[in-house]
């Protein structure tokens, strides 16, 4: 008698047929198909991923993408496109990444130091610009961590609201050495916190400093680095005496081009052109462009010095030869001394008139506000006693005319001469006639 079949034998039977099998491999293939699509989606093209990122914020693209694999790290940081992080509604604040260059806007120190994790893992970094709201930590720590990215060329760095107290920075040892070339630095400093920062950056080609202030009851240019490959040095002070400044300038290397002073302060021998001549021509030989500018109170304290006295030296041939010009600015009650090359003119009278500024040496005035005080008058007679103008520009108003007479008489060797009248015309001729 025939043994019947079972169910299991059935179906192992209908398992063997050609057209199962077939069935089933066709059906396996797919699920694998479906598996590496999903495994490859790295796969697609950098362009349609540039189409995702634009939608997603800078971080989180970090966070997501930057640790897949090396396709995606090269995707982020070695490609032109921008990384943007938007941080709060309230600042405002966003990063972008191009290239080689980051600039932070509207940050907050805090800020920096959660990002400067992936500051580090941009190999190709050579350019970071950092504009702090504020700082709430010690910006000596924030330096710390700048100076560990190690192929950084320029930095630049400003706080708008910052206490002097607040930077504490160690003298750099050898192997803290950056290779920042272009550094400015916006924000208060004393003279010994600038110097320990500078430690830091023996390698500079160019220096910005703003706002070095003097709090400090003992400084000492002694421990002022050593920065053998600058060129170009721009320095802002309020209270720096003149003494300790120059002996800065004269630990600048010798092949030093540019130099830019601006002096707020009661320190009126920044003035006296017999020191800075004696200084460029020891210290600085191949100074090619020099600018001070130096501000004074024409207040109740106000008095002619001998440094005042030494005005007319810059006309000398040492000032005349190398084309730097000599320029006092009065607004109001403030004096504004300036020395600028010859480049940048405060109102080009060649323009107009045909003449060799050799021939007749002197000093150009600009009189912004003009004041009719008489007291303000007696302390600007005193000051055109000791000097030569030759060039006035001056704005007046109508009821201002008869202190510019009286300003006009005190100039017995004015050349050129520009009056800007803030009335009409035939004002002028009234209070002409009334004169």
């Amino acid at each position: 008698m025939p043994r019947m079949k079972s169910k299991d034998q059935d179906y192992n039977l209908l398992s063997c047929h050609p057209m199962t099998l077939r069935n089933k491999t066709l059906h396996s293939q797919s699920l694998l198909e479906k598996k590496q699509i999903i495994n490859h989606i790295e796969n697609l093209s950098n362009e349609i991923f540039y189409e995702i990122f634009d939608y997603l914020d800078g971080c989180d693209i970090y966070h997501s993408f930057s640790n897949l694999n090396i396709r995606f790290q090269d995707l982020i940081t070695h490609s032109t496109f921008y990384l943007k992080v938007q941080f709060s509604s309230e600042s405002q604040s966003n990063l972008t990444i191009k290239d080689q260059s980051i600039i932070f806007k509207h940050i907050s120190t805090f800020q920096f130091v959660d990002l400067h994790f992936y500051l580090k893992t941009l190999p190709r970094l050579s350019s970071l610009q950092i504009f702090f709201d504020s700082c709430e930590d010690d910006i000596g720590d924030i330096y710390q961590l700048i100076f560990q990215l190690p192929f950084l060329k320029y930095l630049r760095v400003e706080i708008d609201d910052f206490e002097v107290s607040d930077l504490t920075l160690p003298m750099a040892a050898i192997e803290q050495y950056t290779s920042i070339e272009f550094f400015i630095s916006f924000h208060y400093l004393t003279l010994n916190q600038f110097f320990h920062l500078l430690s830091y950056t023996p390698r500079l080609t160019h220096l910005y400093c703003f706002n070095i202030l003097d709090f400090e009851l003992t400084n000492s240019t002694e421990i002022f680095p050593k920065l053998n490959n600058l060129v170009l040095f721009n320095f802002c002070t309020y209270d720096l005496s003149c003494d300790l400044c120059q002996s800065l300038f004269s630990k600048l290397p010798l092949q030093l081009k540019i130099l830019s002073v601006t002096v707020s302060d009661r320190d009126i021998s920044y003035l006296d052109a017999n020191r800075w001549e004696e200084l460029i021509r020891k210290n600085m030989p191949n100074l090619e462009r020099f600018t001070l500018c130096l501000q004074e109170k024409m207040d109740e304290r106000f008095q002619i010095t001998d440094y005042h006295k030494t005005i007319p030296n810059y006309f000398l041939p040492f000032w005349m030869e190398k084309q730097w010009i000599f320029r006092i600015v009065v607004d109001d009650d403030e004096i504004d001394y300036s020395i600028f090359p010859h480049s940048q003119k405060f109102y080009d009278f060649e323009e107009h008139l045909s003449y060799d500024r050799n021939s007749c040496p002197g000093v150009n005035l600009n009189i912004i506000n003009l004041n009719k005080n008489q007291v303000y008058i007696n302390r600007l007679k005193s000051l055109f006693k000791t000097i030569n103008v030759t060039r006035l520009v001056i704005r007046c108003s109508i009821d201002s005319m008869k202190a510019f007479m009286k300003i006009f008489k005190l100039l017995p060797n004015l050349m050129m001469l520009r009056v800007t009248v803030l009335k009409h015309p035939y004002e002028f001729l009234d209070v002409e006639n009334d004169m």
